[in-house]
């Protein structure tokens, strides 16, 4: 998955290693609720990591209602890697600001 680097590059890392503050989104899927989901699971005896997670895109208002609800009820992790809302924010002080 690319994400971005402090030096403004781009690089490749495993969905594991990807959090909100590198998380690059595309304009057109920016109105949507972007999450990494895992129901962590792993090897008692060894320790090593069974559950893949993985990142999956919401409608905002379902979301909020019941999805994310849902999610944590099933016993999912979720980090939200962008939220539409703030998006939004700063978009419109963005556009004030000019």
């Amino acid at each position: 998955m690319l994400v971005k680097t402090n030096g403004g590059k781009v690089k490749d890392v495993q969905i594991k290693d990807v959090t909100p503050e590198n998380y690059i989104v595309e304009e057109k899927e920016a109105r949507l609720y972007h999450c990494l989901i895992e129901i962590k699971r792993f090897d008692s005896a060894t320790g090593k990591r069974l559950s893949i997670p993985r990142i999956q895109k919401f409608e905002p208002r379902a979301f909020e209602s019941f999805i994310r609800h849902e999610l944590k009820s099933q016993g999912y992790d979720i980090v939200v890697l962008h939220n539409p809302k703030e998006w939004a924010k700063k978009k419109a002080e963005e556009e004030s600001a000019e």
